[in-house]
């Protein structure tokens, strides 16, 4: 990826960069069929072939030509001082040429050099070098007449700009020139007025406004420049708008030793604030692919979160939140990426503290205050409250966690008492009877939530004082994780993070996503994921129990039909327990269901499956097919449960019902139907349009007669007789306790707006959507996806 490409990991020997002059076919310039340019090369554009840079264009003055910024600007001595020095990153830097006698950057009648600079020299550029087309790598700076130039293409191609460096620019008519007779000279003052920065910003629309401030502005101009007072004025104009700027100035006047030093600024500038962006590991393992980048509204962090945060929040819903202080309470979390990016990849955003690094020497490492984690909190808050942030609505404000390691884990336990904070990891950290970073033993009480140590056995130098704080922890849920041989770094440096990210997510899947199951991990000693650590836990008033089950035949009838199916018990579980009723989806039976119901004995939750009554035509229960219809297969679910109320050890007030296809549809119909008696439903790829179907593709006289085959299944008009007409999204409204439906999003017959019309009918209506998916989960890995969500809805709303 490109954000890889543009990252230095090692600092070469720097030999220098080299500037060539060129020429380039030109068609939008009237009675010019070529066009000079230079190009500043980085020193390792050959050496490293499959790179990309950023690139920034750079505007000269009036009068001047595309060799000056090198002749008098000293430009490759620049580059090559700041990019040995560290202060900048490797860059192609286009230098076109705009005058021979036009010196306008603007469109003229017979002059129309903007459209030749966006339709025909930037297109050149990016086919000739390996220049990055994305705005945050792309810049433009300009002096002078060029000054005005790259102002002028902010605000007309914002979408194309990271940067804009204004430099003592010519931004509006100025008597100057004395000549104020010459015709060609007036032309050019007019354009220049015509293209004027300052009305068109305080004229701008709330559309235009937003696009703008998404631009860096650097503007710098000498304090005894003859363009002060316009540059000021844009300044003014900015402000007005709330668009963010930089401006400096400094003493000097209108001539290149001032420029020279705006150069060098321009570029740390761009360097600094090419919103820097890396992709650690691939990405990661999880689901959603994860960057690591800087936020422009703030800039001394580093956000790990899903690249495409849209899909991320789309299927998972609001994601979590982890703050994490770094080792040393240092402000880089360099060291800490591999675990963070592979989190991030799993539907979490991860703010830690400290701005982006490339490698550990490219900046002083500081102490960051413990202040800097409330910052974060309270700025993915504010994001998630922004309309105009990415992050809007796609964070959970009630799932938020801290997390630190070494040292950072005593900032962790200075900020624990805030509310907002549900739980907490605890890397290679312990206090003890020590103080560290202004935290004691006494901080101890802060923790709210419950707390995850995770150590690295006793050649951890953490070790001794870890095992101290777990014992001293007394009412607070507390699960101590310990890696043999793991050291003081852990698995920090493996490639995904290692065995440290893995059961980090296995807690904070737990914590914060409500996946009950992966409990059996800290609470059940099931470690056989975790062959080298040992796991121990105290204060956890819920024990999800993994047991043993017994199968027995069930007995019901239903209209006078014999009901076939089984019920799956948990073994040793205290008290009663919840029951889930599972039905199948049209013409299919109960190997449909049986994985689920296994999964649920398993971790303590008795499961019915059965075949409906002429469900299918291999159905084991009784019933002729001609007689089903989706209120028939209602009417089954209801005599399930019902017989359910007399059945010893379960509990009549957590009884869930379940369907697949069809089955979802069927379960809807019962708990519209029994509102007060269905505790939570579970719909598998639920066919809500079922009724629709019957209306709009199915023959009329098909569905009226007294028996005909569809999909391999012989049915009659008994199908459709209630079928059609009936409204289920009407109906579900009845329904305002917990439902989720989980599907593909490869799935048609979830299609069609049915998720979206269920959602505004449902009262609390959740989905879990499976990437690649189809209709009936063929892929054994999405029909395992399908059981975790189904176990973590269960864990969160049942039990």
């Amino acid at each position: 990826m490109l954000a890889g490409a543009l990252l230095v990991t090692g600092a070469p020997a720097w030999a220098g960069c080299r500037v060539e002059q060129r020429t380039m076919p030109v068609s939008l310039l009237q009675g010019v069929q070529e066009r000079a340019y230079s190009v500043c090369l980085p020193e390792s554009y050959d050496s490293e072939p499959d790179r990309i840079y950023p690139v920034l264009y750079l505007l000269h003055g009036g009068g001047d030509h595309h060799t000056t910024w090198e002749l008098q600007g000293k430009m490759s001595q620049t580059v090559d001082r700041l990019v040995s020095e560290g202060k900048m990153e490797e860059m192609v830097i286009v230098c076109p040429e705009a005058c021979d006698g036009n010196m306008i950057y603007f469109n003229m009648p017979e002059w129309r050099y903007e459209d030749y600079f966006f339709g025909e020299l930037i297109p050149y550029m990016e086919k000739t070098y390996r220049i990055s087309r994305e705005k945050r790598y792309r810049s433009v700076a300009g002096l002078s007449m060029g000054g005005g130039g790259a102002t002028v293409y902010g605000l007309h191609h914002p979408e194309m700009f990271n940067m804009v460096c204004d430099m003592s620019g010519y931004l509006r008519r100025q008597e100057i020139f004395g000549n104020s007779g010459d015709p060609a000279l007036e032309a050019r003052q007019r354009c220049v007025e015509e293209n004027n920065p300052i009305p068109t910003v305080e004229n701008g629309t709330p559309e235009e406004v937003r696009a703008w401030r998404t631009v860096r502005w650097l503007i710098d101009c000498g304090d005894h420049d003859f363009t002060l007072e316009s540059n000021m004025d844009f300044v003014k104009a900015l402000r007005t708008k709330g668009i963010d700027y930089e401006m400096r100035v400094r003493s000097g006047i209108h001539e290149w030793s001032y420029w020279q030093v705006s150069l060098g600024m321009a570029l740390e500038y761009f360097t600094q604030n090419m919103y820097p962006s890396k992709v650690v590991d691939g990405g990661g393992s999880g689901a959603y692919p994860a960057v690591a980048l800087t936020e422009h509204s703030l800039p001394d962090f580093v956000v790990y979160r899903p690249e495409n945060l849209e899909y991320a929040a789309a299927t998972e819903g609001p994601l979590p939140v982890l703050v994490f202080a770094n080792g040393g309470c240092n402000n880089t979390s360099l060291t800490h990426e591999k675990v963070l990016s592979e989190i991030a990849s799993h539907g979490y955003v991860v703010i830690a503290l400290g701005p982006m690094q490339k490698r550990l020497d490219d900046r002083e490492i500081v102490k960051a205050p413990d202040a800097m984690m409330y910052e974060a909190m309270d700025w993915i808050l504010a994001q998630n409250a922004d309309p105009e942030s990415p992050y809007y609505g796609k964070i959970d404000p009630d799932r938020m966690a801290a997390g630190g390691q070494s040292c950072g884990g005593a900032q962790v336990m200075n900020v624990a008492a805030d509310p907002r904070l549900k739980t907490y990891l605890m890397y290679n950290t312990g206090i003890g009877d020590m103080q560290m970073n202004g935290c004691s033993k006494e901080k101890l009480t802060n923790f709210h939530g419950p707390v995850l140590y995770i150590i690295g056995d006793d050649e951890d130098v953490a070790y001794a004082n870890a095992i101290k704080d777990y014992a001293r922890i007394k009412k607070t849920p507390v699960a101590f994780a310990n890696l043999k041989d793991g050291g003081h770094m852990g698995t920090f440096a493996q490639p995904n993070g290692g065995s440290f990210a893995r059961i980090a997510l296995q807690w904070l899947d737990w914590q914060l996503k409500g996946r009950v199951s992966n409990s059996v991990v800290f609470l059940n000693g099931q470690l056989q994921d975790y062959p080298d650590w040992t796991v121990e836990s105290k204060n956890f008033k819920k024990v999800y129990q993994v047991t043993d089950y017994t199968v027995s035949d069930l007995d019901c009838t239903s209209g006078g039909k014999r009901i076939w199916g089984e019920v799956f018990m948990p073994k040793g579980v205290k008290g009663k327990v919840p029951l889930v009723i599972i039905g199948h989806g049209y013409n299919s039976s109960w190997r449909e269901t049986r994985p689920y119901a296994e999964a649920l004995a398993s971790r303590g939750v008795a499961a019915c499956i059965f075949d409906f009554c002429g469900g299918s035509m291999t159905s084991r229960s009784e019933g002729a097919t001609t007689e089903m219809s989706v209120f028939t297969e209602s009417d089954d679910m209801v005599a399930i449960m019902d017989a359910a109320r007399k059945w010893k050890g379960i509990d009549s007030k957590r009884i869930v019902i379940m369907g697949c296809s069809q089955g979802g549809l069927v379960a809807s119909i019962t708990g519209a139907a029994h509102p007060d008696r269905v505790h939570s439903m579970v719909l598998i790829y639920p066919a809500f349009n079922i009724g629709y179907d019957a209306v709009n593709r199915h023959p009329k006289e098909a569905i009226h007669s007294e028996k005909f085959n569809l999909m391999g299944l012989d049915i009659s008009h008994v199908f459709y007789d209630k079928l059609l007409g009936y409204n289920v999204y009407e109906d579900i409204k009845k329904y305002r306790n917990p439902v989720v439906a989980i599907y593909g999003d490869r799935d048609a017959v979830t299609a069609n707006n049915a998720m979206e019309k269920a959602d505004a009918s449902f009262g609390h209506f959740e989905t879990r959507v499976i990437s690649q998916a189809t209709h009936g989960f063929p892929n054994p890995s999405h029909l395992k996806q399908a059981i975790n969500f189904t176990l973590d809805f269960i864990g969160t709303y049942v039990l």
